[in-house]
């Protein structure tokens, strides 16, 4: 049996980042109901414009967590 010293805040941590990405997962997802075609990359620019400045990985990361996609084209 192994035991495991650990202090008790690391046990109840709490990542602060939820907080802090939630206006930018709910604006994202406005700009994606605004304009179905455009991706992640698109998208990036617009929520740079809004002041949301961040770097794309960090924004397909999240473009991905809120499950967001582009549209499929309709066949003809």
């Amino acid at each position: 049996m192994y035991v495991i010293e650990c202090g008790a805040s690391a046990l109840h941590y709490e990542s602060g980042k939820a907080q802090k990405d939630a206006p930018v997962l709910a604006s994202m997802a406005i700009l994606s109901a605004q304009y179905p075609r455009f991706g992640c990359r698109r998208i990036h620019v617009f929520m740079g414009r809004q002041g949301h400045h961040m770097s794309i990985g960090h924004a397909w990361r999240l473009w991905s967590q809120a499950g967001l996609q582009v549209l499929r084209k309709r066949p003809r």
